[in-house]
């Protein structure tokens, strides 16, 4: 649960190519739409100090692929 964003998973159909065509331009102004949260085990820390890299966990790629978060307050 998040108070800040509204986190959507996109239906398997979509691809992670289709998600990053979401462009906040698109809707109204001042929305925000972004790929908010990448899967853990890329991140810069977690690569440097486990040495993981993309493939380890395919599920959680997958799923982080097709999410994106949308923002609840405009301010």
């Amino acid at each position: 649960m998040s108070w800040f964003v509204f986190v959507v998973r996109l239906n398997d159909l979509f691809s992670p190519e289709d998600r990053d065509q979401i462009n906040p331009s698109a809707s109204r102004p001042g929305d925000r739409v972004q790929q908010l949260f990448p899967p853990i085990h890329l991140q810069p820390y977690m690569i440097q100090k486990l040495g993981t890299k993309p493939g380890d966990m395919p599920v959680c790629e997958y799923v982080s692929a097709r999410t994106v978060a949308l923002a609840i307050s405009r301010g």
